[in-house]
């Protein structure tokens, strides 16, 4: 799931800088309109049919819940919402970004910097503190967004990034995601370095493909299914854990972290 949230983070602020370099200002009316249009009507035909189809699943807190989207504090939703998790992630950041980026333009860089710095302490806190809804809180998962926003800040001006690179970016992303967390040292290590690595690994593998595109990605299969197809794919696929944080379970139960738990 961190891929689709670090291209997200690189997509929606590329489309902000843009508008910003072209008319020196953010529209966050007409950047509003254009999110609801593209995500309100598939989601809100989803959520329809599901509650007409599980009626017995669902109490009111569940249905408010996804229509506001903060589906993501809700852990005792029906399974048929599971994914609503990562849709509420993507709408709490356009909800909140753009309006940040255009208050505090010349402060973009140290916000991003601070999000990053600020999300492992957060997950290390609610780990710590016994708090099961914060895995799947906003600032639990704000490091990889924030990670395709500095991408996207820095892009224009970076040098590019050569295959051998890119290849090795991404197998250390992907040995970063086997790694156990089994001790307190442990924990902190994946969260303090391995996950930082893991995330500008991924940014390294984006910047790689945006300035060298390959012709598989301009094949037309692919062209047809489109980004958000995928991605509705992936998230259904992936629904029952954020297991880019590689520490709650579906349901929110902590694995394997007695340890970092006081008594």
């Amino acid at each position: 799931m961190s891929i689709f949230f670090v291209i997200s983070g690189y997509l929606i602020t590329s489309i902000l800088l843009r508008e910003r370099e072209q008319t020196e200002t953010i529209n966050l009316r007409e950047f509003y309109v254009r999110r609801a249009d593209r995500i309100f009507p598939a989601a809100l035909v989803f959520m329809a049919v599901a509650i007409v189809l599980f009626w017995p699943l669902f109490r009111w807190y569940h249905i408010a819940a996804g229509l506001l989207y903060v589906a993501n504090y809700d852990l005792t939703r029906p399974w048929v919402f599971g994914h609503l998790w990562s849709l509420s992630i993507e709408e709490e950041f356009y909800f909140l970004w753009p309006g940040v980026l255009k208050r505090w333009y010349r402060h973009r860089v140290a916000i991003v910097i601070g999000v990053l710095l600020v999300a492992p302490m957060w997950k290390a806190a609610m780990i710590y503190l016994k708090v099961s809804w914060g895995a799947w809180a906003f600032p639990a998962l704000a490091d990889n967004l924030a990670i395709g926003c500095l991408l996207a800040i820095f892009a224009p001006r970076s040098p590019r990034v050569n295959p051998c690179w890119a290849f090795a970016m991404a197998l250390a992303a992907m040995r970063v995601q086997f790694f156990t967390a089994d001790t307190a040292a442990r924990t902190l290590l994946l969260l303090i370095v391995l996950k930082p690595v893991f995330y500008v690994s991924l940014a390294g593998v984006l910047l790689h493909v945006v300035q060298t595109p390959y012709r598989v990605l301009n094949w037309r299969p692919v062209g047809l299914a489109g980004a958000d197809q995928l991605q509705s794919v992936a998230e259904a696929i992936l629904r029952g854990s954020p297991y880019a944080l590689g520490v709650f379970g579906p349901s929110g139960r902590r694995l394997r972290m007695s340890f970092l738990l006081p008594h």
